[in-house]
């Protein structure tokens, strides 16, 4: 007697979760001339029912990741985008793949010159449950901020270290406002940011002795144009590079003083301007972090800093006791404060 079929090996085993919305890092102005341009904001832009919730600018949202997996809940690419709102070419920063004649795809090598020439850019996209608005799927954030990128990666890392995992842990992702140096100027960029959710920390052995299992995926991202997305910031191509900086800075003076001197840049590459520490206290550092078997990458994130020679000078001594708080958390000593 034939068995009866009921499943079909490869699409009735899939369990995916449903993308549920967009929330957005700014909104389109319009300037005096009528064109439109992307402007930051210092909070997030989000859908009706998670204002409900948190208000209309929220800078802080509860989230949880479902899965750990980094490519499913924070996927990265440099990508360049046609005339026609087809993608064109995505890398990893090794290897790209151009698109060729009729549905073919070419390997060449990235990032290529067409990223100095701002034809292509970086992207990123995060996938959280915000599990005080809806546990029935996820919610997707696109960045083109590196330093975002550094420090959510960085936040993730550290909490699977920490605990062994990172899925259904409960974190803040939060907007923090943070100087950067832009072409030899300092202004000011609402960065995002992953931590433990405060009153979890002393929940960290609970965690650790609660393995997850995880049935189901995550629907993938929707990849779009950032240049063509109609609900969110526009960068229409008629609107100069020196343009879009006037206009995203209008009605703000660049920061100056003391601070712009001392946080991570965009793109690390030094405390510019700033007195950084020794070369001697950052191996000293880097022996701790290695003795320890802690991730690098984990770390500096906990530190705000792309690379231990980027840490100001006053704040050796500082950077030092919370690597050694990180240090005791982890070997169940102590909690861990951030």
């Amino acid at each position: 007697m034939r068995p009866p079929i009921t499943k079909v090996k490869g699409i009735s085993d899939v369990r995916r979760l449903p993308r549920l919305g967009k929330i957005r890092l700014g909104v389109k102005k319009t300037s005096s001339s009528g064109k439109s341009y992307p402007a930051e904001t210092s909070y997030f832009v989000v859908p009706p029912e998670v204002e409900a919730i948190y208000g209309p600018q929220p800078t802080v949202l509860d989230v949880r990741f479902p899965v750990d997996d980094m490519d499913i809940i924070f996927p990265q690419a440099y990508e360049r985008w046609g005339s026609n709102h087809i993608i064109q070419c995505q890398g990893d920063g090794e290897v790209a793949w151009e698109r060729g004649e009729g549905d073919s795809w070419i390997e060449r090598a990235c990032p290529c010159e067409l990223l100095d020439k701002k034809k292509c850019s970086f992207r990123a996209r995060l996938m959280v449950m915000l599990w005080k608005v809806s546990l029935a799927g996820v919610y997707q954030i696109d960045t083109g901020s590196k330093t975002s990128a550094f420090a959510i990666q960085s936040g993730i890392d550290y909490i699977i270290n920490l605990i062994g995992r990172a899925a259904m842990i409960p974190c803040l992702l939060i907007r923090e406002e943070t100087i950067i140096s832009y072409e030899g100027k300092a202004m000011k960029h609402y960065t995002m940011k992953l931590h433990l959710a405060q009153d979890e920390i002393k929940a960290v052995e609970t965690f650790r002795n609660d393995p997850l299992r995880i049935t189901y995926s995550v629907a993938e991202p929707e990849v779009t144009d950032p240049t063509h997305d109609p609900e969110g910031p526009v960068i229409p191509a008629g609107v100069t590079d020196e343009e879009k900086e006037a206009l995203a800075t209008e009605a703000e003076a660049p920061a100056t003083g003391p601070e712009a001197s001392v946080s991570a840049p965009d793109e690390p590459n030094g405390a510019e301007g700033g007195l950084t520490i020794t070369d001697t206290q950052a191996l000293e550092l880097e022996a701790l972090i290695d003795d320890n078997k802690l991730s690098m990458r984990a770390v500096l994130g906990s530190l705000v800093v792309a690379d231990l020679a980027d840490i100001p000078a006053d704040q050796f001594e500082a950077a030092k006791d919370k690597i050694k708080g990180i240090i005791a958390a982890r070997n169940g000593k102590d909690d861990l404060g951030f």
